[in-house]
């Protein structure tokens, strides 16, 4: 009998453990230091396209940090950014990670949120990464396309 109760009960805690294993990514979130670092998810569902100049994601599920795209410039130049970015849950928001290794946000969403978003951004001289990071997302859809011909 007690056999069963300490197997029943090392069941419980590693059913309780495994229920908040998005906290990591909640918690990770805002931390440029571990954005940077090497990739971390879980994810359902996903799908990744690229192209030449962007790529397009949709994901069931997602939690952690994930890098979706990088692109290697030889001088560093200006390119217009046309984001889109839907989730029915969750907050996420898409990176760029520079060669010299600082993050900025190019979008950030939250659930129930469709947004379409223009913008300038810069690539540095050498490799740039697009990271999709967040928590409790679920129905994501990203997209980024990136013309370099502007003035």
């Amino acid at each position: 009998m007690k056999k069963f109760v300490l197997v029943l009960t090392a069941a419980m805690c590693l059913m309780l453990a495994g229920c908040g294993s998005n906290e990591f990514a909640k918690e990770e979130y805002e931390q440029a230091s571990v954005i940077v670092a090497d990739d971390r998810y879980a994810e359902t569902g996903f799908n990744l396209t690229t192209a030449d100049n962007g790529f397009n994601v949709k994901a069931k599920k997602f939690d952690g940090r994930d890098t979706l795209w990088t692109i290697t410039e030889e001088t560093g130049c200006d390119a217009a950014a046309q984001v889109w970015f839907r989730l029915s849950k969750g907050k996420a928001k898409l990176v760029l990670i520079d060669d010299n290794g600082d993050v900025f946000t190019v979008a950030e969403a939250s659930g129930e949120e469709d947004m379409l978003k223009g913008t300038i951004i810069y690539l540095n001289k050498g490799e740039n990464k697009f990271k999709l990071v967040g928590y409790d997302c679920k129905n994501v859809e990203i997209g980024l396309s990136l013309n370099y011909d502007i003035e």
